[in-house]
């Protein structure tokens, strides 16, 4: 393994792993308060504002934002409806959008993407074309993921409700004697 594959997976890596803390980052509750009291207090300018904002969310999560529009702006509408309601159904984990999942997908798929452009060159370590299609193979595996991660999200979530079904029958019926 020569030294450019080493960075350019190191490189790789570090740019999903941020891209991934960008999108799954919390919120701070009082982002609004917080900058009126600022505005309050001292008479900052618009540059100002926006620079005391993390980096995070100047620049990585509204790119992901328009990432995440430009897919699904591609996408039927009877399809955004369809993921928007299995996002529902799942409970909206990591408050998920139709445009975060997508992005989510995308991310997914290049990331296994790389890993089996790696494990290709593990494997085929002459045959670029080989190595090429191990890549095209994981991204087709890392976009399908996702999916397969969510169904089992709906089914957890469904399972969860049917255990809690009687007990809250129960409390129902308790509360109408």
């Amino acid at each position: 393994m020569n030294i450019f594959t080493i960075v350019f997976a190191f490189l790789a890596f570090s740019g999903v792993f941020i891209a991934i803390q960008a999108v799954t980052a919390k919120p701070r509750q009082d982002l609004i308060a917080e900058r009126l009291a600022q505005y309050r207090d001292h008479n900052l300018t618009l540059d100002e504002i926006e620079l005391s904002l993390p980096f995070s969310e100047r620049f990585i999560k509204p790119a992901l934002e328009r990432l995440g529009s430009v897919l699904t702006s591609r996408m039927a509408k009877n399809r955004q409806v369809v993921l928007q309601n299995k996002i529902n159904l799942a409970g909206r984990p990591y408050a998920l959008s139709v445009n975060g999942f997508e992005v989510f997908k995308v991310i997914a798929g290049i990331i296994v993407a790389l890993l089996g452009f790696w494990i290709g060159g593990l494997l085929f370590s002459t045959s670029f074309p080989l190595r090429v299609g191990a890549a095209g193979l994981g991204f087709l595996v890392g976009r399908y993921l996702p999916d397969v991660w969510l169904n089992n999200k709906i089914k957890g979530r469904q399972k969860e409700l049917r255990l809690a079904l009687p007990n809250a029958l129960d409390l129902l019926t308790i509360s109408v004697e």
